[in-house]
């Protein structure tokens, strides 16, 4: 559903940008809303690395910013806004550019351990990646991931749609270290988790059920969890 405050504000200021209008001018609780409404129809992670938005701890500052999946600011066309556009309206992460946020990695720093919009920029890429809003149906698998936290195109990614994902993991940077090791954490709890469960790691009934329980308690909650589908590839049937 479109944001009507944003819609309301696009009617009345049809040339008006996000950062230099919108998101100055209008009330808190309207911004407020309009965060809220993309972290709930996210879910609650990154549309490109799935790292948690908002950190309920006082650890990190919540890792969160709109994004515009086409760029706001590249002057190709006069005629649609989609600075306003809320069908171009994401929610990123920082891609591991400001220290006290979740996706920053201490250990990998620099441009080179950047990811999601930092990379991407203002580059036009709509016919190129993958765009979360249309092209990731429920149920179709896109990725396939190592032990390691590394990421590559799944053999089971839809043949039409194997140039997009690759593109997204080189324009996005997903595969860069500071990210390989946050999915690396994640399949190692997942182990840990598993091995403390099973007492025997050859009672394939066992280990199906505890398989299947992570699943339910990671894979089917109103928030997804963090790296989701690296947990749904390690959590396979």
């Amino acid at each position: 559903m479109i944001n009507k405050a944003l819609s309301d504000y696009l009617k009345d200021n049809p040339k008006a940008k996000w950062k230099d209008d919108f998101r100055d001018e209008v009330s808190k609780d309207n911004l407020d809303e309009i965060y809220n409404d993309i972290y709930k129809d996210q879910q609650g992670v990154c549309a490109y690395c799935e790292i948690t938005l908002k950190w309920p701890t006082d650890d990190f500052t919540n890792d969160f910013r709109i994004e515009h999946f086409h760029p706001e600011n590249c002057g190709d066309d006069d005629e649609h806004n989609y600075s306003l556009d809320w069908l171009n309206l994401l929610g990123c992460c920082h891609g591991g550019t400001q220290q006290t946020s979740r996706s920053y990695g201490k250990d990998f720093v620099g441009k080179r351990q950047h990811s999601c919009d930092a990379p991407k920029g203002n580059k036009i890429l709509d016919n190129k990646i993958l765009n979360p809003l249309s092209d990731l149906p429920v149920g179709v698998t896109f990725f396939s991931f190592k032990e390691d936290g590394s990421v590559s195109v799944g053999e089971q990614c839809p043949e039409n749609m194997k140039e997009k994902a690759q593109a997204s993991i080189d324009e996005l940077n997903l595969d860069c270290l500071r990210l390989r090791k946050f999915r690396e954490a994640v399949i190692e709890e997942l182990r840990d988790s598993i091995e403390a469960e099973i007492l025997d790691i050859n009672d394939e009934s066992a280990l199906t059920s505890i398989i299947r329980k992570l699943r339910a308690d990671l894979l089917m909650a109103e928030e997804k969890a963090e790296f989701h589908s690296t947990i749904g590839w390690y959590l396979a049937d």
